[in-house]
């Protein structure tokens, strides 16, 4: 399954696109919107296979609860620059913001501007797709259950 199959026509799930350059002004103009997520893959990593199910675990439940959720799909760019040490989305430098990524897949729960939750257990692990879809649906179910109140 493609992340644009997971997407599907649901429209209580909105799709954004960033890259490290965009993905800050983005995350700005989505400020004050309660439920965020921005989901850090990168095409080289084979653990980012799962970002499809995840994508599909967080449709399964705006649908449930009827309420809007933002994705914002960032890829991470080339393995060399994630590996190169200087990575936007890995440091802070000065006053440049960073999501501080240790690595991907990562999803992180954006709310009003700074990061309140951070998923890792069970998506960088080498074992998320091995698994299945469903475990990774429920491991994304199981998170959300404790990071938002209203989903």
């Amino acid at each position: 399954m493609s992340i644009d199959e997971a997407f599907g026509s649901e429209t209580l799930l909105k799709r954004y696109e960033a890259d490290p350059s965009t993905i800050f002004a983005l995350l700005d103009t989505l400020r004050g919107q309660k439920d965020v997520f921005i989901v850090a893959k990168a095409t080289w990593c084979p653990d980012c296979q799962a970002v499809p199910a995840l994508v599909t675990g967080f449709k399964e439940h705006a649908i449930k609860q009827q309420s809007l959720v933002s994705l914002v799909i960032c890829d991470v760019g080339t393995r060399e620059l994630w590996k190169s040490g200087s990575h936007p989305l890995k440091i802070t430098t000065g006053d440049s913001p960073s999501l501080k990524l240790a690595g991907v897949p990562m999803v992180i729960h954006w709310e009003n501007g700074a990061e309140k939750a951070r998923l890792t257990t069970g998506l960088t692990d080498g074992k998320a797709m091995e698994q299945g879809e469903t475990t990774v649906i429920n491991t994304v179910s199981t998170w959300l259950s404790s990071t938002t109140s209203r989903l």
